[in-house]
């Protein structure tokens, strides 16, 4: 739970503090922005509605606006000299930095809090509670158990020393979860024994509402440990109910709708896992009703796709279809910022967007199948297919938060008709991995089958896990196993559509951990799959076009490292890789001290380049902030790149192809992966040749150096067959058989 300021009601009180309470976060920042236009800066006054202003940007996914509010507010504190300001500041900076994940920068400014704290003469209880429970927050997030479970007990009892019991049990209710998690079961009946002795003695208001709601969902948690004793599973049940019965008869008094909807949304969830469905279904509904009468999209979409849930236990399929399509419909404007954290939880995109898309496209695939009517059925698995693209490209803007995804989107459809249509021979792959059953969706010249394999979720996540960590074992060939079973699960029931079509180009369209592996790896007992079909990937059909690049005039960029710069190890093979592929592409090299970022920058300002080859270390990871390439002197951030890119692009030829020699992503990180899929469409490349991990150089100049030879040598040739014949080649020699050599290259985006 975020930082306090319960305990030090400002003198100036507004119409945005009422707004705030009922949920109502969009009103409340307009009142306190008009308000702020008539207060003076740098004074204590604008400093308290900067605070409440940055606690609304923050409540609604804001958080860029949240940080330009309190940026300025530590300097005017500490004029001021009030360094209560200040450390609220630190707490309120520390609590928005720990929402987006940035753990570090989040311990940064919880510890000036502490120090600031410190530092006081007598310093008030009710703000060292406030501190104390913030940095108990970080601790908590940073994976310390026992310092967060020391640090909530300090807050706890400097809070009711304070005489605060709002404060208290937020910091208790904190430190509860803690105990949870650590299956303290004797300190956590104590611990509920002292939240409900405190309840008594809050006043009936928004805090006490809170306290109800963040009590209740602490106790569901409680009453699913399966270690627990029975009596204090059922105990905690009970409690969650009761909980969520108050919140919702206060915030009836209160006339608060948001936490209505949310007291009975909670209280529907509670017994749909008891399996009391129809009860259920009536809670939410009656959480429908109350979401509804306000401005809240995040917790309506979450009602209805309960809703969805439940007519689907009951097996009302075509009502669930509806209210799955009405979940989806709220969502989809709000799905960028609902997860704006790649750590925090919740909310967390796997587990409050995903599921939606995904329970939605498993029951229009089940009625498509039990449907006789062949245009139904293509319409549903259209529908279906399109229910996971949703999904797919609300994944991408979650991770990249910003308008790179909208506009590779606008970019591909003034490029492009029917994929499937784009060239004979092609079909477009969507693993689905349902919780009991993947569902492979196949689509051949805009026709859509769908194949129902027997293999659970969990099942394909450990196997794809495995194969990508034994891949790059190149002394054994213990992924033969795994290789062999996911040819089984991903190709085989394929192999009757695929030959009858004539296929010879596979585009795989992954999720989760399949963007993990490389499928040219996948082995039917006698050949890889890269032997059988020409590869690529992309991160969403919606997201990519299909045409040939046209080398006539083209521009191509040829930059790398050969020496070893910033703690990463020499690339001896770059040189004489940028040398080959300028003597067939004639493209501009920059090597080494010539590939520092403020060259590039120039060079991409004064030419428009078809072709960016970039041979330099990469890092993918789950946070984008952490995604870089190497230049000589710097780290060029995704962002960077972006930017850079985005030089040329109101010249005549878009950047078509972006290669990345040298990259990697870290063993079983789907998010990394994520990453590197979406490389393309943050570049603004049509698309992307890049390595899942990084391997011995000489071999990956070879690749790449055969894949320009044969791309430029044969005209009309696919990238994903020109990369194919690269790969097969350098498989065909002895010291390169084993395929964490020439596995990890993957095109993405644009096959042609």
């Amino acid at each position: 739970m975020g930082a306090s300021h319960a305990d030090d009601k400002q003198a100036v009180l507004t119409s945005g503090e009422a707004a705030f309470s009922r949920g109502e976060f969009q009103l409340a920042a307009s009142q306190w922005e008009n308000q702020l236009k008539n207060t003076t800066p740098a004074t204590a006054q604008a400093i308290d509605l900067r605070l409440h202003l940055a606690e609304a940007y923050q409540a609604l996914g804001m958080h860029d606006k949240a940080f330009a509010q309190l940026s300025p507010l530590s300097a005017w504190a500490e004029q001021l000299v009030d360094s209560k300001r200040q450390i609220q500041a630190h707490n309120q900076i520390s609590d928005i930095w720990l929402s987006t994940g940035e753990l570090n920068a989040a311990h940064n400014h919880a510890q000036a809090s502490m120090d600031l704290l410190k530092a006081l003469q007598s310093p008030q209880p009710g703000l060292q509670a406030a501190t104390l429970n913030t940095l108990g927050n970080v601790l908590t997030e940073f994976g310390s158990p026992e310092q967060a479970l020391s640090t909530y007990q300090q807050a706890v009892a400097q809070a009711d020393s304070a005489m605060q019991p709002a404060l208290a049990n937020k910091a208790a209710i904190n430190l509860l979860n803690v105990q949870i998690s650590q299956q303290q079961f004797p300190e956590i009946t104590q611990n509920l024994k002292d939240i409900q002795r405190r309840l008594t003695l809050q006043n009936n208001d928004q805090d006490k509402l809170h306290t109800y709601l963040a009590l209740g969902l602490a106790t569901q948690t409680l009453s699913t440990v399966a270690k627990a004793p029975d009596n204090i599973r059922q105990q905690a049940w009970k409690s969650a109910v009761k909980n969520f019965h108050s919140a919702a008869q206060l915030a009836k008094t209160l006339d608060y709708s948001r936490a209505r909807s949310q007291a009975y949304g909670y209280l529907g969830a509670l017994y749909e896992h008891s399996g009391a469905i129809a009860d259920a279904l009536k809670l939410t509904r009656q959480a429908i009703f109350f979401a509804l009468q306000g401005e809240n999209p995040d917790i309506l979409y979450r009602w209805q796709w309960q809703q969805g849930r439940l007519f689907a236990a009951q097996q009302k399929n075509d009502r669930a279809i509806s209210a799955y399509r009405e979940a989806g419909r709220t969502l989809k404007p709000i799905q960028q910022r609902l997860d704006v954290g790649y750590r925090r939880s919740p909310p967390d995109f796997d587990s409050v967007v995903r599921p939606v898309y995904y329970g939605l496209a498993g029951l229009l695939i089940a009625k498509a199948r039990q449907s006789p009517d062949k245009t139904q059925q293509q319409a549903l698995l259209r529908e279906a297919r399109n229910a996971i693209e949703s999904m797919k490209v609300a994944e991408l803007q979650n991770y990249f938060q910003d308008e790179c995804v909208q506009v590779a989107q606008k970019r591909a459809n003034l490029r492009k008709s029917s994929l499937e249509n784009a060239t004979p021979g092609t079909a477009t792959i969507y693993p689905v991995p349902l919780d009991k059953q993947l569902i492979l969706l196949l689509g051949i010249n805009d026709h859509i089958e769908a194949v129902s394999v027997p293999v659970a979720a969990a099942q394909l996540h450990y196997a794809v896990n495995l194969l990508r960590l034994r891949l790059q074992t190149r002394t054994t060939r213990r992924f033969m196993y795994q290789s062999q079973q996911l040819y089984n699960w991903l190709i085989r029931p394929l192999l009757p559509h695929l030959q009858a079509r004539q296929i010879d180009t596979l585009v795989f369209v992954p999720d989760g951990s399949l963007r993990s592996i490389p499928f040219s790896t996948l082995h039917d007992g006698q050949q890889f799959l890269i032997e059988q079909y020409a590869l690529a990937n992309t991160p969403g059909l919606s997201l990519t076009y299909a045409q040939p690049i046209n080398w006539q005039n083209s521009q191509i960029l040829l930059a790398g490292l050969s020496d070893g710069v910033q703690g990463y190890s020499p690339l001896p093979n770059v040189p004489k890789e940028l040398k080959s592929i300028q003597q067939l592409t004639h493209g501009l090299e920059m090597l080494n001290v010539a590939y520092t970022q403020p060259k590039f920058r120039e060079a991409l300002a004064q030419t428009s380049y078809s072709v960016i080859h970039l041979a330099t270390h990469g890092e993918f990871d789950a946070n984008p902030e952490n995604t870089y390439l190497l230049t000589y002197q710097e780290k060029l951030h995704m962002d960077d790149l972006q930017q850079l890119i985005g030089l040329g692009k109101l010249r005549e030829k878009p950047l078509e192809l972006l290669t990345l020699s040298a990259c990697k992503t870290a063993v079983g990180d789907d998010r990394a992966a994520l990453g590197l899929a979406g490389v393309a469409i943050k570049a603004g490349a049509g698309s992307a040749l890049a390595t899942l991990w990084f391997i011995d150089d000489e071999a990956t100049s070879l690749v790449v150096t055969q894949f320009y030879k044969n791309l430029l040598g044969t005209p009309g040739l696919s990238k994903a067959k020109a990369l194919q014949q690269a790969q097969i080649q350098l498989l065909t020699q002895v010291r390169y058989t084993h395929p964490a050599y020439w596995g990890p290259f993957l095109l993405i985006g644009n096959w042609l």
